[in-house]
């Protein structure tokens, strides 16, 4: 497993505080286990996701098992007007930015 960008810690430690232990634990087990969603993007829009919430975060962590353009949609786009979807975030800079 390659190592965290440090804008991910930094924005878990922020949206998690007390549980930033708890949160980093989880993401390293899992992303052992399933290592084709390590990458930053898709650990971005994870975290994105979760506002702050260890059960969602653990539910964004399945679905990006499962299909992980899934959870780069739903972070990454907005449906604005109608049916027209917009992309309002680029998760594969880093927080931040």
């Amino acid at each position: 497993m390659r190592s965290l960008r440090e804008d991910i810690k930094q924005e878990v430690k922020h949206l998690f505080e007390d549980d930033y232990m708890t949160v980093m634990s989880i993401l390293s087990t899992f992303l052992l286990k399933h290592e084709q969603i390590n990458t930053s993007r898709v650990i971005r829009c994870v975290i994105f996701l979760s506002e702050g919430n260890i059960v969602a975060f653990k539910n964004y962590l399945e679905c990006a098992r499962i299909d992980p353009r899934d959870v780069i949609f739903w972070a990454e786009y907005e449906n604005l007007e109608g049916s027209n979807l917009k992309r309002l975030r680029d998760f594969s800079k880093p927080f931040g930015n």
